[in-house]
């Protein structure tokens, strides 16, 4: 129903203001409707509540974390975009917050519980000490150490709450800090006065020494489910002075978006920025956008503007530019979902897992699920693929047998680099293959609790299996997924990037895949429907990547997997 098609339009942009701010009431009223139909409060209430349930809390500084009945190990419970942080310092991960899935109702819970892992004893302990942060996910946290002489402290900012019917969201601009040292919590008010970014989740964040100690910022979104908007810019934080400062850049500044890879460059000498999501309104209705891009960020000289500025800060009086950047070697293929971490003794960043969508007609969506680590060189600027069946990776010319030490194909989980090893925690697992069903994960789409390591120094080794994923593993349901990409919408948006045109660019709309015929085995299906799958995977890899860039063996590569992919989503076992 098209509105207002034969009036006329006088003072269309006040007209439009006023259209679109009745527009977001009735939306406010609906939302709220629904909410109160669900049994649920308004999302402040439940904020406001659960932050006087927090104060009134009291919580052991450690607790021992040993089984009630003796009989197995305690262990996380499953969950997706939480923050897994590495203290090489002590040689410890701490995982805090996230959501899961709660398998007596599929009504969405998100946490704020706090938990640090020791490999060397493989043990996991509960943390409290004063009032923890508010529960959440989707936020972001790093290490630093405060020049103020406490020792190293964990900073969570911002991140997101929904109520378990994911009618309600809220949005968090708050910074809360951990110190290691006493084991103790407290919000960070930052300094009267100063500027600071809006509520969001899906941001970027990490720390950086150079030329002081601080917090860097970067993009994300604030979805409340009504409208929606991302993010590309760049906040400082002063762990001395507790000032924020919104950094004004120059040169290519990367557009709006969450969920993108941010590493910090050798020496602290500046940032790198890789890919992202986010999503532009059309006429047809929200269209997904996944970046491939690169950018690094680099301080290049002192602002002469700023500095005839008494009150500039130290970031103010920094002037810093933006790079976009083309990296060597062998590049990911586009996707979403996908996590980082970097090895600060090396200098190479990691990236794990991901899906990219194949799209279909009326706007249906086949995704292909990835379980791939790659290795991206930040000093030489180079890619690589770790292909852990191939002779470079193998001690003494050996390939390693990959089928049996390989992850599971994931998205959103965490990813951290201790002591030259490579941890993976959780995340969402969609789809079913003879790997995943011999692993007792057979449903399509599964938020995870296993735990797997890799020793950088000899692939060889291959993967570890810490963890293995259990059977309480909660069901992820496709139209109530909430992310990092856009607080649960990205399976069921069509993919894009920046560098191509708009959606009916030119190619053309893929028909539905072909059905599997009764009785057909997924190799028949396969080799059947192979023109079909071919032809969508290349339309849809053309339409985010240069066309140079699609080869026949990669449209081949991905053509197999889908039609594998689709056979057992539709067909079963």
């Amino acid at each position: 129903l098209k509105m207002g098609k034969n009036k006329k339009d006088k003072k269309k942009g006040h007209g439009a203001e006023k259209t679109a701010a009745k527009t977001e009431r009735k939306a406010a009223k609906k939302a709220s409707k629904a909410a109160k139909t669900a049994g649920e409060d308004d999302v402040a209430a439940v904020i406001a509540q659960l932050e006087a349930e927090e104060a009134a809390k009291w919580r052991p500084l450690m607790e021992l974390t040993e089984p009630a009945n003796g009989d197995s190990e305690f262990r996380p419970s499953p969950r997706s975009n939480f923050s897994w942080t590495a203290n090489s310092r002590r040689s410890e991960i701490y995982l805090f917050g996230g959501e899961q899935r709660l398998p007596e109702t599929g009504r969405l819970k998100v946490l704020n519980e706090h938990l640090v892992y020791r490999p060397v004893e493989n043990r996991w302990i509960r943390l409290g000490g004063g009032t923890l942060p508010t529960p959440r996910c989707a936020h972001q946290a790093t290490m630093a150490k405060p020049p103020s002489g406490s020792g190293d402290h964990l900073f969570v900012f911002g991140g997101e709450f929904a109520t378990p019917t994911e009618s309600q969201f809220h949005h968090y601009d708050d910074i809360w800090s951990w110190t290691v040292k006493s084991r103790q919590w407290r919000k960070v008010t930052p300094a009267s006065g100063s500027p600071a970014p809006c509520p969001r989740s899906g941001h970027r964040m990490l720390a950086l020494k150079r030329p002081q100690v601080r917090l860097l910022v970067f993009g994300g979104f604030h979805d409340n489910g009504r409208t929606f908007r991302y993010f590309n810019d760049l906040w400082s934080f002063d762990l001395d002075t507790r000032v924020w400062t919104e950094i004004r850049t120059t040169g290519s500044q990367p557009s709006p978006r969450s969920a993108c890879l941010l590493f910090p460059l050798p020496d602290d000498s500046g940032i790198c920025l890789v890919g992202g999501y986010a999503k532009r309104t059309e006429k047809r209705g929200e269209k997904g956008l996944v970046h491939t891009d690169c950018f690094t960020l680099s301080l290049v000289g002192r602002s002469s503007a700023a500095a005839a500025s008494a009150a500039a800060t130290d970031d103010q009086l920094q002037q810093f530019a933006w790079q976009p950047v083309k990296f060597s070697g062998q590049r990911p293929t586009p996707r979403c979902g996908v996590t980082g971490a970097v090895n600060p003794s090396t200098g190479r960043a990691y990236t794990f897992g991901g899906v990219f969508d194949i799209e279909q007609a009326d706007d249906g969506l086949t995704g292909v699920m990835f379980n791939e680590l790659y290795q991206l060189d930040l000093v030489k600027q180079r890619w690589r693929l770790i292909d852990f069946g191939s002779n470079d990776v193998a001690a003494g010319g050996a390939a390693v047998s990959a089928a049996s030490i390989l992850p599971l194909e994931r998205i959103n989980a965490g990813l951290a680099v201790l002591d030259d090893r490579l941890y993976l925690y959780g995340g969402i697992y969609e789809g079913d293959d003879e790997q995943q069903a011999a692993a007792g994960v057979g449903e399509r789409s599964r938020i995870l609790d296993d735990l797997q390591s890799l020793e950088l120094k000899h692939l060889s080794q291959g993967w570890s299996m810490i963890l293995p994923p259990t059977a309480a593993a909660g069901y992820q349901s496709d139209e109530s997924e909430s992310s990092d990409e856009d607080a649960g919408e990205e399976e069921a948006e069509d993919e894009d990037e920046e560098e191509a045109t708009e959606a009916d660019d030119g190619h053309e709309a893929t028909p539905p895949p072909p059905p599997v015929v009764a009785g057909e085995s997924v190799e028949s299906y396969s080799t059947r429907t192979d023109s079909y799958w071919s032809r969508a995977v290349g339309n849809s890899l053309r339409r985010c990547w240069p066309a140079s860039d699609v080869t026949e063996s990669l449209v081949a590569k991905y053509a197999k997997r889908a039609a594998r992919d689709f056979y057992r989503q539709t067909a079963g076992d």
